[in-house]
């Protein structure tokens, strides 16, 4: 949706109600020497992905602003950030069944994933010090 919810630090499954001024602007924290590390499962529809057809509750006028669907705001943090990786909750002998939608696959084609297993983290990491 190009941004992220800041989370409640008091309750954090309430994060994803996030109000609309609790919602940061990737554009602008993402510096060239950042490193980037994403956590999600990346299961969600196509169009959610791609399109931005389903943005947050009460956000819908800055997600039109932000104009930029899944796929270009993740490309674009490839481009602005240091280095960058995805880190999945979804073990990765699971990533083939589970993307029904192609999202995971579709993330896995710009971002490097990994899963959150000992080694996926490892690898992560790695991946982060390679910049």
């Amino acid at each position: 949706y190009g941004y992220v919810w800041k989370p409640d630090p008091k309750n954090l499954l309430a994060s994803s109600y996030a109000p609309p001024n609790s919602l940061l602007d990737i554009k602008k924290i993402v510096q060239r020497r950042k490193k980037v590390i994403i956590y999600g499962d990346a299961e969600m529809s196509f169009s959610e992905f791609e399109y931005d057809q389903w943005p947050p509750s009460n956000n819908e006028e800055r997600v039109r602003l932000f104009d930029m669907g899944g796929g270009a705001c993740l490309r674009f943090l490839k481009r602005k950030a240091q280095s960058i990786v995805w880190i999945s909750p979804v073990f990765q002998k699971q990533w083939q069944e589970r993307d029904a939608s192609g999202t995971i696959s579709a993330v896995k084609e710009i971002i490097p994933m990994h899963d959150l297993t000992i080694g996926g983290v490892e690898d992560a990491i790695k991946e982060l010090m390679k910049k």
